[in-house]
């Protein structure tokens, strides 16, 4: 089967474009990306302990 025809039908169907992009390196790249932004995000934003409520009790 050619490898057009074989892309044609796996974009075919209620999954069909994600199947399609998954077979592509550059998504691939694109993914792992900004996975890893989101890893750098959440490593300097550091532990959520060091986090001080955005309204403090009242001292009674």
């Amino acid at each position: 089967m050619n490898a057009t025809v074989l892309a044609v039908l796996c974009a075919v169907g209620r999954l069909g474009p994600i199947t399609t992009l998954v077979r592509e390196p550059l998504w691939w790249i694109g993914t792992v990306v900004g996975m890893g932004g989101y890893g750098l995000q959440a490593a300097a934003l550091g532990p959520a302990e060091n986090v001080e409520p955005a309204h403090p009790a009242p001292n009674p």
